[in-house]
């Protein structure tokens, strides 16, 4: 197995409807998010592929160019870029969700106790588009917010090393770079937990990323796809059993200590539901994005063939 980060010039996206041929072995796209963990074990043990190279992105230009170029058949992305990309005409399906709300809004002041006393404040926020931007806007909307609190863009690096050094005093991170500025600062609290405010407002838990596929790749290699699934679902199990062997295999990708990364496991809300058991659960999440936000998921819920159905 190869791990390597793409770097891509973001560039005019053109989205094309069939999928470039790729060579032999099979790319896997993450995020340097909590699926790549399992990820990672995961691919360590595929047999029957050509070999497994692991590629993670960084921004939603990177994503989208490698998207459109084909190279990486199974692709891990937040469900609504998932479905945005899908509603512009490319065919990618969700195989499964994977990740639940493993975000968090932080402040390092004394003052702010919930939301409502961010008013006038600047919150710094990952990208623009994904799931801390989209929920944090949803959240504040829902406050009567939306134009009290400026929202800052910024990569994840930046943004921790602003809160580090004082710059800034309030951003939405996830795990597990939420667990590794705590270990620089002791005085970072939480404000908001994006699935316990999910769960309090929608009795349900907040589906936040997954796996997509390729549909071209998907029907030439039934097989692969339901072997990669089957050795996803023993890595969840594994890492609940036993988390040290993915620690040791992610730590160096994410750039943290194995303690701290074993620490942050459980800050994390880490699962395997397959699309046509989780469809319920991610239309009622999309369908709430639309209502708040329709360009987040590109204006229209996804119709049946979003979502794989292993034969």
């Amino acid at each position: 197995m190869k791990i390597r980060t793409i770097s891509l010039l973001a560039s005019a996206i053109v989205f094309l409807n069939a999928c470039s041929h790729t060579e032999p072995g099979v790319s896997v796209l993450a995020p340097k998010a909590p699926a790549l963990i399992p990820t990672l074990l995961a691919t360590e043990h595929i047999d029957g592929l050509g070999g497994v190279e692991v590629r993670t992105w960084d921004t939603l230009e990177q994503l989208l160019v490698a998207i459109q170029d084909g190279s990486s058949p199974l692709i891990v992305a937040p469900l609504n870029i998932g479905a945005n990309v899908y509603a512009r005409g490319f065919p990618l399906q969700l195989v499964h969700v994977n990740t639940w709300g493993s975000m968090y809004l932080v402040t390092l002041s004394t003052e702010v106790r919930d939301i409502h006393d961010l008013k006038g404040e600047a919150v710094y926020i990952p990208g623009k588009g994904g799931p801390p931007d989209v929920l944090t806007d949803f959240i504040l909307g829902e406050q009567q917010l939306a134009d009290e609190v400026e929202r800052v863009y910024a990569a994840i690096p930046e943004i921790m090393q602003m809160l580090s050094s004082g710059k800034a005093q309030h951003a939405v991170l996830p795990e597990p770079f939420l667990s590794g500025l705590r270990a620089q600062t002791s005085e970072i609290r939480e404000v908001i937990d994006f699935e316990l405010e999910w769960q309090q407002r929608f009795a349900a838990s907040l589906p936040q990323a997954g796996l997509f596929v390729q549909r071209k790749w998907a029907e030439e290699h039934p097989e692969l796809l339901k072997a990669y699934q089957t050795q996803f679902a023993e890595a969840i199990a594994d890492i609940a059993a036993d988390p040290a062997p993915a620690v040791q295999l992610s730590a160096d990708v994410f750039g943290l200590p194995e303690p701290l990364l074993r620490q942050s496991l459980s800050h994390m809300h880490l699962g395997m539901q397959e699309a046509v058991e989780a469809r319920s659960q991610v239309e009622n999440y999309l369908r709430i994005l639309l209502e708040a936000n329709p360009e987040s998921i590109g204006d229209q819920l996804p119709d049946e063939q979003f979502y794989y159905t292993l034969e």
